[in-house]
């Protein structure tokens, strides 16, 4: 539920996880997205999934939010 859908992972340091749509400055629960991402340093197994930004990204996925963010019509974007 990240790259192909325009959501990106964020990871606090204590291994919470949250999603977040990239360049807003805050996750889906909006949490401020301060500090280091360890998502690339948590094994994803240490992981703790943020259960208010889990319900709010499915909330958007079957809203059709995810796929077009922009609500602009283009194609979905991949986002690094």
């Amino acid at each position: 539920m990240t790259k192909n859908n325009n959501l990106s992972i964020w990871v606090k340091r204590l291994g919470q996880r949250h999603y977040s749509v990239p360049c807003t400055g805050k996750t889906l629960c909006g949490m401020p997205m301060l500090g280091n991402n360890y998502s690339n340093m948590i094994p994803e197994s240490d992981q703790e999934e943020c259960t208010e930004c889990s319900r709010e990204a499915v909330s958007m996925a079957f809203e059709g939010d995810v796929l077009d963010p922009m609500g602009d019509g283009d194609e979905p974007k991949v986002w690094p």
